[in-house]
């Protein structure tokens, strides 16, 4: 659970506090991967929290806003940053790693085997490569996607606000 400047774990069967954690500013985001708690916070703040006893692991000031939830992906962890902005950072340490920009606003991430897929109001799908942010692919569509895109063992999907089609986009043999 989360609130203004405070992280709560709960126990399932019983409601009771296991462990709580405070974190400076309005929490706008909380996302759980792996065993780790991702949290945001209005001014633009990502902390890392281990999911088992709330122990802050790291926390980054990013320098602007996210405008949706983190992805976690290899070893990094992803964020949709105002200005069309998706900055990569170690999940362990929470060190920078690339930042890329791209037109449009982000409206989802979703990262999947070797790459990270991006959707923005740029109208277009991009494929990013996890390691490096080097664009592998993009997509134009006919309008802006709708959140972030889904896959499985051999397709990647998304919708765009087109009102025509959902968009489907096959991996490419090297993934």
């Amino acid at each position: 659970v989360a609130s203004d400047g405070l992280v709560q774990a709960l126990a399932p069967s019983s409601g009771a506090t296991r462990w709580r954690t405070t974190l400076p500013g309005t929490l706008l985001t909380i996302t759980w991967d792996n065993g780790w708690l991702l949290c945001s916070n209005a001014t633009g703040d990502l902390a890392a929290l281990r999911a088992s006893d709330g122990e802050l692991v790291w926390r980054t000031e990013l320098g602007a806003t996210l405008v949706g939830p983190p992805v976690a992906g290899l070893d990094r962890v992803y964020a949709p940053l105002d200005g069309g902005r998706v900055v990569s950072l170690d999940l362990a340490t929470g060190a920078r790693g690339w930042e890329r920009v791209l037109p449009g606003r982000v409206m989802g991430l979703h990262a999947v085997a070797s790459q990270l897929i991006v959707g923005t109001t740029g109208d277009a799908v991009f494929s990013l490569d996890l390691a490096s942010g080097r664009q592998r692919w993009r997509w134009r569509v006919g309008g802006d996607p709708a959140g972030p895109a889904a896959s499985d063992d051999r397709h990647i999907y998304f919708a765009a606000r087109d009102n025509v089609r959902i968009m489907e986009r096959a991996k490419s043999p090297a993934v």
